[in-house]
């Protein structure tokens, strides 16, 4: 998989950027271009910010779930990455790659993912793409492999180039699997990194026993280049961390949703985008993760409400819990 990176010629560096400056200063919270010409002198991952602007409601929340991420159907099991969760940037120089490929596996460790680089195997990809739907083409007859077997995507090759084709400025999809009880339990599960007391081999009645959990295999982000000047490498890593980890809709809707959510960022732009992950966005991709393996993706509203709530207690959370009651 490593080798499409390579072959894809997806070498384009970022705007800004060339051998001269690579060793000028900028400070983090400058634009992308800026920031890409001395990622190794300025860029420290000190730990996930969290950003918010006031408390919400749960029904607010559940709103904004409900707006936001794909549909809540009873029948319909939550996919998650189950394996070792290994990010990959494709076609920026390789500085700034590293930079948001740490940014984005700090996100995931955060949220519950284990992601020691010993027990990786890539299966996370962020795309910058110069010319999208040029590139995108080339991308897909020389490495298929990307894309997966229709029945097994959850998205179609035709409705992602269709997205690219119509200039959305990030495009995703994922190619899920079905794990089935005891087929692998002499293997670790080694995607939740810090889970005390979760023993789901050890279930032995009911639903637990029989129902198949529904794994992320790979995730796929591509960006569109020519749309991500004024945004700096913090806010790219963290709404393709949103993408890679959990599962936005296709066609986002902001009517009516109050929660801050770095899923506005194109929407907003450089100047009005949250920073960084707001809480509302950690408690997304927490609220995932926490869940059991075979757990239906209608029951994940009420986990992310008490998670938002742990994440707005914490010393550095910015919500006012008093005027959440």
């Amino acid at each position: 998989m490593l080798r499409f990176v390579l072959a894809a010629s997806l070498t384009a560096t970022w705007p800004g950027v060339s051998s001269a400056q690579e060793t000028a200063q900028a400070p983090a919270a400058e634009p992308l271009a800026a920031q890409a010409a001395a990622v190794d002198e300025f860029w420290e991952i000190p730990g996930i910010e969290v950003r918010g602007e006031r408390w919400l409601e749960p029904d607010e929340i559940l709103y904004s779930l409900r707006k936001l991420t794909a549909p809540d159907r009873g029948s319909r099991i939550l996919p998650r990455f189950y394996s070792p969760f290994c990010p990959r940037v494709a076609g920026v120089d390789r500085k700034t790659a590293a930079v948001l490929e740490d940014r984005i596996r700090a996100n995931a460790k955060a949220a519950g993912l284990f992601t020691e680089p010993e027990h990786c195997r890539l299966n996370a990809f962020v795309i910058v793409l110069e010319e999208p739907l040029e590139m995108f083409d080339r991308l897909r007859n020389r490495r298929p492999g990307l894309f997966g077997n229709l029945l097994w995507n959850d998205r179609t090759i035709r409705s992602v180039r269709d997205d690219i084709k119509a200039g959305k400025p990030l495009v995703s999809w994922n190619q899920i699997g079905i794990g089935w009880p005891g087929i692998d339990s002499a293997t670790p599960d080694f995607s939740i990194s810090a889970a005390p007391g979760f023993n789901f081999r050890g279930e032995t009645a009911g639903r637990a026993l029989y129902t198949p959990w529904i794994m992320k295999n790979i995730a796929v982000v591509v960006l569109d280049k020519n749309q991500l000047g004024g945004f700096d490498l913090d806010q790219i890593a963290d709404v393709s961390s949103l993408y890679l980890i959990g599962l936005p809709r296709r066609n986002l809707d902001f009517t009516g949703v109050t929660a801050p959510t770095m899923l506005r960022m194109f929407e907003a732009g450089p100047e009005n985008a949250p920073e960084g992950l707001t809480e509302f966005d950690r408690a997304y991709l927490r609220g995932i993760l926490v869940q059991g393996r075979n757990t239906m993706s209608d029951r994940i509203g009420d986990r992310v409400v008490e998670v938002y709530r742990e994440e707005c207690a914490l010393p550095d959370g910015q919500c006012d819990l008093d005027k959440g009651g």
